[in-house]
């Protein structure tokens, strides 16, 4: 019989919700839950080295924190290992549209809503009481903060991160890797690597 584990990659604040409602909601599909740290270690730290390509055992994994190059790097390491794959953790009290799309290794917070045709590609992080609207598209790496609403027919880049609170308008794309700073209303396309902000007159570039 395969041994079944849940690695969630984050100790802290959205890792450690992560880890918890994977703890109080989906026990019984995993032998062993744990909260790890991702860094060039984490194996050895962990004790994992007997179970790197082990056919008995099914390692699933889950990003629960926010630096998009630390999640790429996560990413590509995890492809190395034969038996470690991604894995979504959605909240009960979220609400997926029966024709939404989830991808590999998103996680959706309570209160959530996924709506009508609205897809999540890989490794996207909607944070509790957020709002996904229908047609809409997030690329890898999205991360919607809490609160955040998301309207229908949007784009968002890869590795973009919303804000808490922000509104992004009907039919808006936003290029990767752009910021929308909390409580922001975006209205316009914007290319990659801006910052929005109801602070600045207008958006400006990102100088990292």
């Amino acid at each position: 019989m395969k041994h079944r584990e849940l690695l969630v990659f984050g100790k802290i604040s959205s890792g450690l919700e992560i880890y918890e409602v994977a703890c109080t909601h989906f026990q019984n599909e995993f032998d062993k839950i744990q909260a790890v740290l991702f860094n060039e270690t984490f194996i050895a730290d962990n004790k994992l080295e007997n179970k790197i390509n082990n056919p008995d055992y099914i390692v699933k994994y889950i990003i629960g924190f926010s630096d998009v190059a630390q999640r790429k790097k996560c990413v590509e390491a995890m492809k190395q290992y034969s038996n470690f794959e991604p894995v979504s953790i959605i909240n009960p009290h979220a609400y997926i549209a029966q024709s939404a799309k989830i991808g590999k290794g998103c996680y959706v917070g309570a209160n959530s809503t996924v709506s009508t045709n609205a897809v999540l590609n890989d490794h996207v992080f909607i944070n509790l009481n957020a709002t996904v609207g229908h047609d809409s598209i997030l690329e890898d790496h999205v991360i919607v903060s809490p609160g955040a609403r998301i309207s229908g027919n949007v784009k968002i880049g890869e590795g973009s991160l919303i804000g808490a609170g922000c509104f992004i308008h009907q039919g808006v794309t936003l290029g990767k890797e752009n910021m929308v700073d909390a409580l922001t209303y975006v209205r316009n396309d914007l290319p990659e690597k801006m910052v929005s902000s109801s602070r600045s007159p207008k958006p400006f570039k990102r100088l990292f």
